[in-house]
């Protein structure tokens, strides 16, 4: 009997924690970065684009944070989408996915 073909992982499961930790850190870098921009906005007068700008920048941060808090990843045997904590509902996570998105193209 011939054995299953293997799907074969990009990644090694241990690189998940690694990936995941780089997806919270750019969140805090993106806050900082927001942060820096609404201090220089205050200091210097800008057109009304910036602060429109400045505004899809805060929410596009926010959604992103509330996505990747509960990440997700693949089990390589099964091929099945897990989340990290599993407290955080698949409908949640794409609705906050699409609200980004929207954010973005607005």
């Amino acid at each position: 009997c011939a054995s299953q073909p293997r799907s074969l992982a990009m990644f090694r499961p241990e690189w998940a924690p690694v990936f995941y930790a780089v997806q919270l850190g750019s969140t805090v870098v993106w806050l900082g970065i927001w942060a820096r921009q609404k201090m220089l906005h205050t200091t210097v007068n800008h057109t009304t684009w910036h602060e429109v700008a400045l505004r899809q920048l805060l929410l596009y941060t926010i959604c992103e944070a509330l996505r990747v808090v509960d990440a997700g990843f693949e089990c390589v045997e099964t091929g099945v989408v897990h989340s990290i904590w599993g407290v955080i509902p698949w409908w949640f996570r794409i609705g906050i996915w699409v609200l980004r998105d929207v954010v973005l193209f607005s």
